[in-house]
This record gives structure tokens, C-alpha cells and sequence, in this order.
């Protein structure tokens, strides 16, 4: 990120003036773009998230791990499995095979010995 310097002028406090300098943080359009197109697929992840955490839940004892056991689960099973997997691809499986079909793809991720 390009910076510049500027002096800017205050008012005095006590009878004299102050120069401050200040740094100026230069931002180009394209990188605000691109920004703004990386977060445009919020309508689709917020809610593959919601859906995908509660598919999780479902098939959680299936390898091993209890949903009630938050911090095991979530640290150990849920959060490695979206990481790897990615909340929208769990849904389009979902959508396209059911419940079966995720298991299938999480125990790529057994077999693998990620979980």
C-alpha cells in the first residue's frame, strides 16, 4: 500500500502554531473492487453456513465425534471439515445427493486422516 506524508496546520492552543504530521493511506480503486466482489457471495455462504452446520450435527456420531462436546466438535470436526470442504460445496452436495452423499465426501477426509 502506497503511503504519503502531509503537514497539516492546527490551531494553536496556547499562542503558537503546531505543524502535525500526518499519514495518509492511499487506496486505489481496483483493490476496493475487488474487495467488494469477494464479499458479493454472502446471499449464498451466510446461508450454506446456517444449512451446513446443522448437516454436520447430524452426521457428527457417525464419526466419532458428539455435537454436545462443543469444543472437541467444533475445533476437531466441524471447523476442519469446512475448511476443507467448503460450506457451499457440502450444500451443493447436499442439494444434488442428500445426506448420504456428504457422508461420502466427509469420509474422504477420514480416510485421508484429516478427522
Amino acid at each position: 500500500m502506497e503511503t504519503d506524508t502531509c503537514a497539516c496546520r492546527h490551531w494553536p492552543r496556547s499562542g503558537s502554531a503546531s505543524t502535525w504530521t500526518l499519514l495518509v493511506r492511499r487506496t486505489s480503486w481496483s483493490n476496493i473492487r475487488s474487495t467488494n466482489l469477494s464479499d458479493a457471495d454472502f446471499v449464498n455462504s451466510i446461508p450454506a453456513v446456517t444449512q451446513v452446520q446443522v448437516l454436520l450435527q447430524q452426521i457428527a456420531p457417525n464419526f466419532g465425534y458428539d455435537p454436545a462436546d462443543t469444543s472437541r466438535y467444533n475445533n476437531f470436526f466441524r471447523n476442519v471439515v469446512l475448511a476443507y470442504l467448503s460450506p457451499e460445496r457440502l450444500m451443493m452436495i447436499y442439494d444434488k445427493g442428500g445426506l448420504e452423499e456428504v457422508v461420502d465426501e466427509v469420509s474422504r477426509l477420514r480416510r485421508l486422516h484429516v478427522i
